[in-house]
């Protein structure tokens, strides 16, 4: 049976292998990576297991040191994209405060774009495809690729 100490004892692994990495030359570093890669993944098996049996099990607090630990509701925000539209159309409907007259159409999309974009978009999103082919376009066609660093790839060769 796996106990704490156990686990400890493979974090004390991974805390010396962050240490001892500084001499490690790309072969051994890359054949560290693999292994971390594969100890992750089980990581995560298990954490995913641990907390499905911790939340199953778990009626009232628990204390354990001096960390009490219990069940929180978890919620995430939806919005609501009929108000959002409505007030787009409301915004887009009213004549301008200076000269009374309507937008014209490419008016109104310029000013629609520019405020969805700026409910939606962050500088580094991508525009979802679904939308791009609606307006027949790709996103090869949109976008443009910038250096970011170096990732290390990993290219499986036939045997």
């Amino acid at each position: 049976m796996i106990e704490i100490p156990d686990i400890d004892a493979a974090a004390d692994v991974c805390q010396q292998l962050a240490l001892e990495a500084v001499d490690f030359d790309a072969t051994r570093a890359i054949n560290a990576l693999q292994a971390l890669a594969q100890l992750e993944a089980q990581v995560k098996a298990a954490r995913s297991e641990l907390t499905e049996r911790a939340l199953r099990g778990l009626e009232q607090p628990i204390l354990i040191g001096n960390t009490a630990w219990s069940k929180k509701l978890s919620t995430k925000k939806r919005p609501d994209h009929e108000m959002i539209l409505g007030r787009l159309r409301g915004m887009l409907d009213r004549p301008d405060r200076e000269t009374g007259e309507l937008l014209t159409v490419p008016e109104a999309v310029d000013r629609a774009v520019d405020l969805m974009v700026g409910l939606y978009v962050s500088p580094s999103a991508l525009p979802k495809v679904g939308g791009l082919k609606a307006l027949g376009l790709t996103l090869d066609a949109v976008t443009r690729e910038e250096s970011d660093g170096y990732k290390l790839v990993a290219t499986e060769l036939p045997s």
